[in-house]
């Protein structure tokens, strides 16, 4: 099993081989240079040209939004990680990369829910079920 160290955004990762041999990379998170949400997908360009694209089945609140508050964001964590003021709502880089979605609970996502029905009539949005059901 391999020995990881994380200092910041970065991740050493130290192994023994086949044959005793050790060795050690470094991993970089890519920053993101561009943000896209639309009412299916959310996309992170890369500074380093790549791109990653996650289904909004994974983030329920960026779902539920209105259009105008999933343009409300700005960077966090010097380019590696965003924003959304209006939904609280975080998404990293590296949790995209890694295929993890929120990890909000079911009673947390409901509590933001009803205080949205309460506070912010204008921003109700019918709340769609997960594909398949």
């Amino acid at each position: 099993m391999p020995t990881v160290l994380r200092i910041g955004h970065c991740r050493f990762h130290k192994d023994f081989g086949t044959h005793g041999m050790t060795f050690s990379t470094l991993e970089k998170t890519p920053a993101i240079d561009a943000v896209t949400v639309d009412p299916r997908m959310l996309t992170f360009t890369l500074r380093n040209a790549r791109v990653v694209i996650a289904p909004l089945t994974w983030f329920p609140r960026l779902r539920e939004a209105t259009q105008d508050e999933r343009e409300n964001w700005r960077m966090i964590g010097a380019g590696h990680g965003v924003h959304w003021p209006d939904l609280d709502e975080d998404v990293s880089v590296e949790s995209l990369l890694l295929g993890q979605g929120s990890m909000e609970s079911t009673r947390s996502l409901e509590t933001w829910r009803a205080s949205r029905r309460d506070t912010t009539p204008h921003a109700r949005v019918n709340h769609p079920r997960p594909e398949g059901k």
